[in-house]
């Protein structure tokens, strides 16, 4: 039963995150920068471990931005955590 309330809590959080980030394009109008702290404040705010973020952050990615993250999780087959993702989309 605990368990059961625990992965409940889990994917509260993880719906709560999905909500409150914005998705993003990689248009020339959007700073990463910015995006990627509020991610951050985000993720903090909501306890969601390495994990939960690298998913959340891929899952968050639109048009020219996931076709990006598209070609480097291919490239690394499809193993790439939140550091990398956060690093790599900055020199992007």
């Amino acid at each position: 039963m605990e368990q059961n309330s625990s992965n409940k809590l889990l994917e509260s959080d993880m719906a709560s995150a999905a909500k409150a980030i914005d998705e993003f394009t990689g248009k020339d109008t959007e700073d990463i920068s910015l995006w990627i702290k509020e991610f951050e404040m985000i993720s903090l705010a909501t306890g969601l471990d390495e994990q939960q973020q690298a998913r959340l952050f891929v899952t968050k990615l639109r048009g020219v931005a996931r076709a990006w993250c598209s070609e480097l999780m291919e490239a690394r087959d499809w193993q790439v955590d939140i550091k990398i993702l956060k690093k790599e989309i900055k020199l992007r």
